[in-house]
């Protein structure tokens, strides 16, 4: 991708442009603004993209957060996962799964 706007093709510019209700998105949720989040998801006229990249820019901050770490990252989401599965562990539960992975 180019560095500068006038460098991108109306491809590329297409594709950032995409991105920017998934950042509302996110921005809205992060900030509990859920009459933002609500008008952001109801405005959208593809959802089922705003979805694929709202999932591609929650995964690239998860890596970002944690120093592009897949390890802890996929750790992180599989202790996610489980917690969503099997109902929220106790403290020491949830010390035990981080230490053993």
């Amino acid at each position: 991708m180019a560095d500068t706007p006038a460098e991108r093709t109306p491809e590329e510019r297409a594709a950032l442009y995409r991105r920017i209700p998934a950042y509302a998105l996110l921005r809205a949720t992060i900030t509990h603004d859920h009459d933002a989040a609500v008008l952001i998801v109801s405005e959208n006229t593809r959802p089922d993209l705003l979805v694929f990249e709202v999932a591609a820019i929650a995964a690239r901050v998860m890596l970002a957060s944690e120093g592009y770490d897949l390890a802890k990252v996929l750790r992180t989401l599989d202790f996610w996962i489980e917690t969503a599965a099997n109902g929220v562990p106790s403290a020491a539960q949830a010390r035990q799964a981080w230490d053993a992975a």
